[in-house]
């Protein structure tokens, strides 16, 4: 059997509607993706027994909301019964919520296409370790997915005997959903409240929710979640929030009413809500919105704009500015008077260099993967080994973040890092910010206050139909060392003009390839798959904007973007088309 399926280490996706039409809302599948499934819980079984040595080990099982999840829960239940693995099937399932749950289990099976349309489809696989499987480890399974789908007997021998396994051990697991779904609501809202308050002890937690929530309850607060009948329409979002005294209100619960993606384009509907429920209530409190993709792992945010009176969507790079200047000041006022404090933060190779002038000024180091979430939180694993308190990581370039401990990003953990920003206020997170900064500090600040205080950088937002480029040649190691040909013979005529128009006196190539950054690269094909990074320095040497490519993982696309120092759209605009225009010269 040959597949079409991407077999990232973010996930294993594809169009799973048995239409092939990535927008069919219908709920059946193919005989061939009932296979398919089959055979991935197949080999991750195999690799879960090998690595745990556990004869019938415990796997965690969910899924979001897309209609062809059920279709491959079952075939994938279906396996792990007939395998002896003993299920935990929690039904519809955030992703941070079970990867909670997994930490006391040996292992968690989670289907999902996060963010891509709702015909799409996939399965991310993960240990109990809070995240999915690393690059390497991935390999291992897809390799062991290859060798089964390609042995056509052996493939129709486990769907046969996957279809005849036992209907009392498929039924028990039926009827303990409710209590797994339990259970998995508990462990998550359990780690929810360590990863908030950075701490184990429920006294240290109590005590820190006590504060947070008297100032909560004496200023009055209010979220706004447009669900868009995500995983997250069933996880704790409503009871958390209301058990802090912060009021919520919710858009879309039941359904996905349109495109899954939480960017610009979606956002304007909780962005819409958040003004009708101001325009019908002048005393609402509704300071933040958010909405989550359909996995649940990720939330980008909107806010109400006190001196517009309007609700304002935040771009991913400001989502993730606000997120890295809450936590690094969080962690400094939790640990600033430890001497062995040494801050951190980890990031994906495009993200703004807005988070490096944050880190420089807060005291905190900055050390970049290449994109993908999984390398982001590896590369935070390694620096905590060598010392480095990482507290905030992630990927500025889509606004997705991670807090310590968690692994996973989480749209609770990105809307209290900007309540703990705004509620905290004397000697809060904010003030610390000022005074480090050399800002006057206000007491009666706001979230705009907040905003305008951060270092201004104009950069390609992610899902702009400009920063994403179809390509012909499949070799990107090929097709980057033609682009550095084309750089390197046009850098040579346009110099001047960029010195003059926009203070580039020289550049940097940079690359990035799982966990390792390489600096000062000289021949630009070592990248191979890997993201490529030209920065842009100053006379004297200081980066002022930095053009990036990298081809998909999890799409057949190739991905660029620039990132500017300074409020400076027209200088973005002439480098990302310089950049575009090599490209297209390097792919003829």
């Amino acid at each position: 059997m040959k597949t079409n399926m991407i077999l990232s280490a973010s996930g294993w996706r594809k169009v799973f509607a048995a239409s092939g039409d990535e927008q069919d809302r219908n709920p059946d599948i193919t005989e061939q993706d009932w296979a398919l499934s089959a055979a991935c819980a197949d080999v991750f079984f195999d690799y879960l027994k090998e690595l745990t040595g556990q004869e019938c080990p415990v796997i965690a099982l969910g899924r979001d909301t897309r209609p062809t999840g059920k279709a491959i829960s079952s075939a994938i239940a279906h396996t792990l019964v007939y395998r002896g693995a003993v299920v935990q099937d929690s039904g519809i399932t955030s992703a941070p919520e079970i990867m909670a749950c997994a930490k006391k289990l040996d292992g968690f099976i989670y289907i999902s296409a996060s963010h891509n349309p709702i015909g799409h489809n996939g399965i991310k696989f993960g240990i109990n370790d809070g995240g999915v499987l690393e690059a390497k480890e991935n390999a291992k399974l897809v390799e062991a997915l290859n060798k089964l789908i390609e042995d056509d007997a052996k493939l129709d021998a486990l769907v046969k005997a996957a279809k005849a396994c036992s209907s009392s051990a498929l039924h028990e697991i039926e009827l303990n959903e409710k209590s797994s779904k339990f259970n998995a609501l508990r462990a998550y809202e359990d780690f929810i409240c360590q990863t908030i308050t950075d701490s184990t002890n429920k006294e240290h937690q109590k005590d820190f929710f006590e504060m947070l929530d008297g100032q909560i309850r004496a200023k009055g607060f209010g979220v706004v979640c447009d669900f868009n009948g995500s995983s997250r329409a069933r996880c704790i979002d409503k009871e958390f929030f209301t058990s802090h005294g912060i009021d919520f209100y919710s858009l879309n619960e039941d359904e996905i009413a349109h495109e899954i993606i939480p960017e610009a384009e979606n956002l304007v509907y909780v962005a819409q809500g958040m003004e009708d429920l101001h325009r019908h209530n002048k005393n609402c409190n509704a300071m933040l919105g958010y909405m989550p993709d359909c996995d649940g792992d990720r939330g980008n945010i909107v806010y109400w704009d006190q001196k517009a009176g309007k609700a304002v969507i935040l771009k991913a790079q400001e989502v993730f500015s606000l997120s890295v200047l809450a936590e690094l000041t969080y962690s400094i006022w939790k640990n600033g008077a430890d001497p062995t404090f040494k801050p951190a933060v980890c990031v994906n190779c495009p993200t703004s260099m807005r988070i490096d002038e944050i880190c420089k000024i807060l005291g905190a180091e900055v050390f970049r993967a290449e994109v993908g979430e999984a390398n982001v939180v590896n590369l935070a694993r390694e620096k905590r080994e060598a010392g480095w308190n990482v507290r905030i990581l992630g990927e500025g370039s889509n606004g997705g973040t991670i807090t310590h401990p968690a692994s996973v990003r989480d749209p609770l953990n990105t809307v209290f890092a900007i309540i703990k920003l705004l509620m905290m206020r004397e000697d809060g997170l904010y003030e610390i910010w000022c005074k480090k900064a050399g800002i006057e500090y206000k007491a009666d600040f706001t979230l705009t206050d907040v905003l305008e205080s951060l270092p201004v950088y104009t950069t390609t937002g992610v899902s702009e139909p400009r920063a994403i480029l179809k390509v012909k040649n499949t070799d990107h190691a090929a097709l980057k060392a033609a682009f550095q040909k084309a750089f390197e013979a046009d850098w040579e005529k346009k110099k001047a003009e960029l010195k003059k128009k926009y203070g580039i006196e020289s550049y940097e190539a940079v690359i990035t390839k799982g966990t390792v950054q390489t600096v000062g690269v000289t021949d630009w094909s070592e990248s191979g798959k890997g993201g490529l990074k030209v920065i842009f320095k100053d006379e004297k040497g200081a980066p002022v904007a930095f053009i990036w490519m990298r081809g998909s993982g999890t799409e057949p696309v190739f991905r660029v973007m620039c990132d500017v120092r300074g409020d400076n759209t027209e200088e973005e605009k002439a480098l990302l088309a310089w950049e575009t225009e090599l490209i297209g010269k390097a792919d003829a």
